[in-house]
């Protein structure tokens, strides 16, 4: 189900290191489609898009959910898709990247 979710959206993304980053303006379809799937997000990290199709990480921008692995499938499904939501809403608000990657379970 992973797969087929980043395949989606393979056209939009750019990559880094094997990391599929995603623009910023894609981001909540991305995690919509997570939860209407039921994959848990593990993780998030921010990116900036430098000329010439390079990326570069932004350290401050980085956000991890795997402690809520210990909890039920259902809930973890539920509660690390609303932080991802959260987190990433925040970030749109306030952050610099101008895209993300996405750790999937």
């Amino acid at each position: 189900m992973k797969e087929m979710i980043f395949e989606k959206f393979l056209g939009d993304t750019r990559e880094y290191e094997e990391e599929l980053i995603f623009p910023k303006e894609l981001c909540m379809e991305f995690i919509q489609e997570c939860r209407l799937h039921k994959v848990a997000i593990l993780g998030i990290e921010g990116y900036l898009f430098l000329p010439d199709k390079c990326v570069k990480p932004v350290i401050d921008e980085v956000a991890d959910f795997s402690d809520l692995s210990s909890l039920g499938r259902k809930q973890y499904v539920d509660e690390s898709v609303y932080s991802a939501e959260e987190f990433l809403k925040h970030m749109l608000k306030n952050g610099v990247s101008d895209g993300y990657s996405f750790v999937l379970d």
